[in-house]
């Protein structure tokens, strides 16, 4: 067994592709990491953290990443400020005082990049954690207007209340109202499955960019419906691999792998591999 073990904390959980993708970053820099995965409610999540306090970190996905953040408050662990901003937690970094991270943000802006998005006229799908970290980014990234698209009309007025708070403009609509063909980005942060092509209006043609935070393969894929109308699909996948880049460079400092972040050319070799390896997945 790895001195170092770190896993990837959520309900449901099997189908995660982060053990991969991480077990092929670790391979990459040489380290004799082992990643695993654990079925791990949010009742749960304090009695898990108190079991295996001894671990080097964990990734939380959903239904965790609010409840990381509370605990932190309760228990006086240090809380990174996009974490402390979003309400949600993705990263869980242990020591005698743990450390709590969102590098959610951080993957998206990411993954947006990579295609030079156009957030002028943006729009979130969803009302989650996931969904508050999209707002994030989509005003980091230079959005003035994020309009918020979701099942629950109070969780989205609290979304669009905080792009407000972030200076941008928003205002609130239900998910079938969606007018994808004059958005210039949609974020959706939906599980897969949730949407139908019944549930949209679908233009025969848009030049919309389309991130789609779940990956899970087959059903209706807003990003892929997207792309087949002229627009840009960003898979989910994408975020991950930038999220878990960013998640191993501060497992790797903790440890004293790492004096500081990543070289260039050390990111680019990761991102090569993890590509590689999310595809055959």
């Amino acid at each position: 067994m790895a001195d170092t073990q770190l896993a990837v904390l959520g309900s449901p959980i099997a189908h995660s592709l982060s053990p991969a993708l991480h077990a092929a970053a670790y391979r990459t820099l040489g380290w004799d990491w082992e990643y695993g995965r654990f079925e791990v409610a949010e009742a749960d999540l304090a009695s898990f953290l108190d079991a295996h306090s001894g671990w080097a970190g964990f990734s939380l996905t959903m239904p965790l990443k609010t409840e990381l953040v509370r605990l932190a408050g309760q228990r006086g662990w240090a809380v990174d400020d996009t974490a402390r901003l979003t309400g949600g937690g993705n990263t869980w970094v242990g020591g005698p005082v743990p450390g709590v991270f969102n590098t959610d943000v951080y993957g998206i802006e990411q993954a947006l990049r990579e295609v030079r998005a156009d957030v002028s006229a943006c729009a979130v799908v969803g009302s989650g954690a996931t969904a508050k970290s999209a707002v994030l980014a989509a005003v980091h990234l230079g959005a003035e207007r994020v309009d918020v698209y979701a099942r629950s009309a109070h969780k989205a007025q609290a979304l669009a209340d905080f792009a407000q708070y972030l200076g941008a403009q928003s205002h609130t609509q239900a998910i079938g109202e969606l007018p994808l063909a004059s958005c210039s980005t949609v974020l959706s942060t939906l599980p897969s499955g949730v949407l139908t092509e019944d549930s949209l209006e679908l233009p025969e043609n848009c030049q919309t960019t389309v991130f789609e935070a779940g990956y899970a393969p087959g059903g209706f894929s807003l990003a892929r419906a997207a792309a087949e109308r002229g627009g840009t699909a960003v898979s989910g996948q994408r975020m991950l691999i930038h999220q878990a880049i960013r998640q191993i460079e501060l497992f790797g400092i903790a440890q004293g792998q790492l004096a500081g972040l990543f070289d260039a050319q050390t990111l680019t070799a990761l991102e090569e591999t993890m590509t590689q390896e999310a595809q055959t997945l």
